[in-house]
């Protein structure tokens, strides 16, 4: 299972979907179902993202 967390954080870092499949090994489209929770989440800060419980990420996630 994909670490929806790592990956929220690399986007919020500002780095690129390449960087973050690289860096995680994780396939593009979960890389868009994370920046899709970010976007609609409205996460703009780390501050934000580390509020959020694993579970209710996961569960956006899908």
């Amino acid at each position: 299972m994909a670490d929806y967390r790592k990956i929220m954080l690399l986007l919020l870092q500002g780095r690129s979907y390449r960087q973050v499949q690289k860096l995680l090994n994780c396939s593009p489209r979960t890389i868009s179902k994370a920046r899709q929770v970010i976007d609609e989440q409205e996460f703009s800060t780390l501050e934000q993202l580390k509020d959020i419980s694993d579970e209710i990420l996961i569960i956006r996630s899908f």
